[in-house]
């Protein structure tokens, strides 16, 4: 079988460490074609110059479509090829443009509704990460639940490995990561900070891209100014500087207000350590009681729960986090291309 897979995201985050974790198991199986972002570094494959969400990418898909042979496409998110003639599986992490579709602006809106509206027409079989984003694509869009296929995601074996690399941090610290989106909810996660800061030694330590996000969703200077050498940005880390990060908290805090799957809680995990996360979200549905849990719209239940979770201390983290594997996430999915 042949199949032609839009690998342009392969950097983003979220979806970019989806398609670099499964696209290794994924061209065992199938004569495959990815379609790479100029940035890639992958050998095989076709280059795409236009970016996502937009005309230009439409009309290169089609091209690039029509002029290698293959059976089946496989689109990683909702941008499909909407002109595609062969059949089409569909990846919808989230529906976080449906779910907060009043907050985005009228073009985002419209473009939101409308490919959203044909992934779930178009698509033979649409792949989501969890319970919780099924049940999304049920409330928000006409699907035929008979096309759904839930299939978790993994946990990279990367983060298994014995490494002695610590942080250069000689104080006790609070990890946050993510980007300043406002569903990651750092504002909330602050506002909890300043109700415990005098009952703690801890620092909040924020891993993540400050750039392109320092505008109404968050601002980041007043947040330094306020808190002074309390909160800290590292901004984007390589890999190993993260595990070490990980390993090296007291506690993740993960109180996200809209998550397709919450990766970061089983990272944390990896590591051996504590999470506090959203109730209510996928996070609850996969973890179990391994975490700790909050209302993510209340500062002072994040505050309260933050303490518990700092005495409190969960068993057996490592080994938990270990059975969820991209090598089982790729088995369901390739079963899913197949089919």
């Amino acid at each position: 079988m042949k199949l032609l897979f839009d690998a342009r995201m392969q950097f983003n985050s979220g979806i970019g460490t989806y398609i670099s974790n499964l696209y290794p198991f994924i061209k065992e199986h199938f004569d495959t074609t990815p379609i790479k972002s100029p940035k890639s570094h992958w050998e095989d494959g076709l280059f795409a110059k236009s970016g996502i969400y937009g005309l230009k990418e439409q009309l290169e898909l089609n091209s690039i479509s029509r002029k290698v042979q293959h059976d089946r496409f496989w689109s990683p998110h909702f941008n499909i090829p909407i002109l595609e003639k062969q059949e089409l599986i569909t990846t919808i992490h989230d529906c976080f443009h449906l779910e907060f579709y009043q907050t985005l602006p009228l073009a985002q809106q419209v473009y939101a509704r409308y490919f959203f509206d044909m992934a779930t027409k178009k698509s033979k079989k649409i792949i989501t990460i969890s319970k919780y984003s099924a049940n999304q694509l049920r409330k928000h869009t006409n699907i035929d639940s008979n096309k759904i296929e839930i299939i978790y995601n993994g946990v990279s074996q990367d983060w298994f490995t014995e490494e002695n690399k610590k942080t250069d941090f000689d104080f006790p610290y609070l990890l946050f990561v993510g980007n300043l989106k406002p569903n990651k909810n750092l504002s909330g996660l602050l506002q909890a900070f300043e109700k415990i800061k005098n009952s703690i030694n801890h620092k909040l330590v924020v891993v993540g891209q400050i750039e392109g996000f320092n505008s109404k969703e968050f601002d980041v200077q007043s947040a330094l100014e306020q808190f002074n050498e309390r909160l800290i940005f590292t901004g984007k880390v390589t890999f190993d500087e993260l595990k070490a990060l990980y390993k090296d908290a007291d506690l993740f805090c993960f109180p996200s207000l809209y998550e397709g799957f919450g990766l970061p809680t089983l990272e944390a995990m990896s590591q051996n350590t504590n999470v506090l996360t959203s109730a209510k979200l996928p996070m609850e549905e996969f973890l179990g009681d391994k975490a700790f849990y909050c209302n993510p719209w209340d500062p002072d239940d994040i505050a309260r729960n933050i303490l518990i979770s700092l005495n409190n201390k969960k068993d057996g983290l490592r080994e938990f986090a270990s059975k969820l594997t991209w090598e089982e996430s790729a088995k369901s999915t390739i079963e899913v291309l197949k089919s």
